[in-house]
């Protein structure tokens, strides 16, 4: 028998080819029913839902651009972002500015300040004054810047170097008398050869403060 001629195969079905715009159409009317869907169940306003409706693509294509798109976002922009435009040409934000104090070199420190004082006060009293430890072991440098802050107190031409404790005790209490209040102590400044430089610097800095314009 002759052979059969080859059946052919019968092609695929195809589906209706969607004319333009048609997914676009169906796909906006799925959102708008969403959106009708969420507006109802929240109880929004017939306003609230003309203002929630989803625009259709051929709206969109009319109007690219609507006011709420076009607003720029109020989010902070970072330092490199801000630094790019400022290197672009636009004025970078005022700057604070701060007041530097010029150094202080060339300036007396506050010990110096406070030996030139006593060295003043000392003057004419036959007393040197060099230091704040050795110079006042005999309590002489205390009795000689009280005098020269009260003459008529301290009677430096009958004090002698070998009565420690009376000098200490006289200046202390004309200073105490004028106003000082009580700093250091007779028998701390007699028990050792002088006193603590630091106490005495410090003693010397409230005098100063104290009596420094009576000068």
């Amino acid at each position: 028998a002759p052979d059969a001629a080859p059946k052919s195969k019968a092609p695929p079905p195809t589906s209706p080819k969607s004319a333009p715009g048609t997914s676009n159409r169906k796909l906006d009317g799925a959102l708008a029913k969403d959106v009708a869907v969420v507006s109802s169940a929240s109880g929004l306003s017939d306003v609230q839902k003309s203002d929630t409706t989803v625009p259709s693509a051929a709206q969109k294509a009319s109007n690219p651009a609507s006011p709420a798109q076009t607003v720029e976002s109020t989010a902070p922009r970072s330092m490199a972002d801000r630094l790019k435009t400022w290197s672009s040409g636009d004025a970078a934000p005022a700057q604070r500015k701060f007041h530097v104090a010029p150094a202080a070199t060339g300036k007396v420190n506050k010990k110096t300040a406070a030996l030139a004082w006593v060295r003043k006060m000392a003057e004419g009293t036959g007393v040197t004054i060099n230091n704040f430890n050795k110079d006042f072991g005999s309590g002489l440098a205390f009795c000689a810047i009280m005098h020269g802050c009260f003459p008529d107190k301290i009677p430096m031409a009958t004090l002698s170097a070998e009565n420690r404790r009376e000098n200490f005790e006289l200046a202390f209490r004309v200073a105490e008398e004028e106003g000082q209040e009580p700093f250091l102590d007779v028998d701390d400044c007699v028990d050792l050869p002088y006193p603590d430089a630091l106490s005495v610097m410090t003693y010397i800095f409230e005098l100063q403060r104290r009596f420094g314009r009576r000068t």
